[in-house]
């Protein structure tokens, strides 16, 4: 798993795009590109610059990606974080897809000091053969949870994970002790089984006349035939 600095994880077998933009410059380098309806977060990585050096939000900077979308609806969604070098990851939603055509976005990172934004970078939405009218090009504005919740647990941060695992942990166990009470009353009523198995042959025996079968004595000698000890 990829860590973001705010406890996000990002699965290391996706393929994430990489561009460049600068916070003091309208420079960028890079253009995104994805396709129409394309549901699975397609994830991107900007690394940005300040006068052409290496530039890294500062810590508790609210990180968002603004996006002009092809037929001119805007996205303001919550960006997911920053890697330990500074990159900054955001996911294109399925709303950011649902035009196809030419785009732009930019990242914003806000704090106390105002809003500073990159430079534009364009965005490429290829159209997709088959239309899906099950969304409508509209504006968006989702927060961190509510971009993670639409990921449905294959981006999460650290915390969910853990509590995920621990559920599982807990139901594991508590299905193990539910086989474990079971194994025990199978037990008791295999044990219940053959007693009333052994009673039910004893009665139908003295039904028919035998005498009652009684439990072999060991605690007393054996009288010698011969007289003698043995």
């Amino acid at each position: 798993m990829i860590q973001l600095t705010n406890g996000v994880q990002l699965p290391e077998t996706r393929l994430i795009q990489k561009a460049t933009a600068s916070v003091s410059s309208l420079s960028a380098a890079g253009r995104l590109e994805v396709m129409q309806y394309d549901d699975t977060l397609p994830l991107v990585a900007v690394t940005l610059t300040n006068r052409g050096i290496h530039w890294a939000p500062p810590a508790g900077a609210t990180l968002r990606v603004r996006m002009g979308k092809p037929d001119g609806k805007g996205v303001l969604n919550d960006a997911l974080g920053t890697d330990e070098n500074g990159a900054v990851y955001f996911a294109f939603t399925r709303q950011m897809t649902a035009a196809d055509g030419m785009g732009e976005l930019s990242i914003q990172v806000e704090t106390d000091e105002g809003v500073k934004s990159s430079a534009i970078l364009p965005v490429t939405i290829r159209r997709s053969p088959v239309s899906d009218d099950k969304i409508e090009s509209g504006d968006e504005y989702q927060s961190l949870a509510q971009i993670l919740d639409e990921a449905g647990g294959v981006i999460q941060q650290a915390g969910a994970a853990a509590d995920t695992a621990a559920q599982q942990a807990d139901a594991a166990a508590q299905q193990a002790d539910a086989a474990a009470q079971q194994a025990d009353q199978a037990r008791q009523y295999a044990q219940q089984a053959g007693e009333q198995a052994a009673r039910a042959v004893a009665e139908g025996l003295a039904d028919l006349g035998f005498p009652k079968i009684r439990p072999l004595r060991t605690d007393t000698a054996v009288p010698n035939p011969t007289g003698g000890d043995r």
